[in-house]
C-alpha cells in the first residue's frame, strides 16, 4: 500500500483586530485647512474645526463663489464667517464694526500630527 502525502494548503493569515477595526473608520483627511488674520506677521496658523475641514474640502470643487460657516476658533461660533475659497480668504462682518475682519486661508498636506502641531499651534 502506497502512502500519498498531499501538501497542506497554506493557511491565510487572519487580519488582526486593529486592522479589521480600522477598515470601518472613515478615511482621515490628507489635507488640513488653516486660517490667520490678513497682514499677520506671525507664522501662527489656526486649523478650522473638523466639521469645517470636511465642508471646505467638499466645497473646493463646487461652483459657488462664497458660502458661510461658523467655527469655534473664531469668536466661539458666535459669528457667521463668509468663505471665498477661490480667493483664499474668509471674513466676518458685523454692523457695529467699521471694517470686516479678514482671514487668509490655506490648505496644507497633513504629514503627521507632530508637523501639524509645529506648524499651527
Amino acid at each position: 500500500m502506497d502512502i500519498i502525502i498531499h501538501p497542506t494548503p497554506e493557511s491565510k493569515k487572519q487580519p488582526s483586530f486593529i486592522s479589521r477595526f480600522l477598515r470601518h473608520v472613515p478615511n482621515k483627511p490628507k489635507y488640513i485647512w488653516y486660517f490667520r488674520p490678513v497682514g499677520s506677521k506671525s507664522n501662527h496658523w489656526t486649523s478650522f474645526d473638523y466639521k469645517n475641514q470636511i465642508e471646505l474640502t467638499r466645497r473646493l470643487s463646487g461652483s459657488l463663489a462664497s458660502f458661510e460657516i461658523q467655527d469655534g476658533h473664531i469668536f466661539r461660533n458666535n459669528v457667521v464667517i463668509t468663505v471665498m475659497l477661490k480667493e483664499g480668504i474668509a471674513f466676518v462682518l458685523d454692523p457695529e464694526w467699521s471694517n470686516p475682519i479678514t482671514y487668509e486661508i490655506s490648505c496644507q498636506p497633513k504629514l503627521s500630527w507632530f508637523t501639524h502641531r509645529k506648524w499651527c499651534c
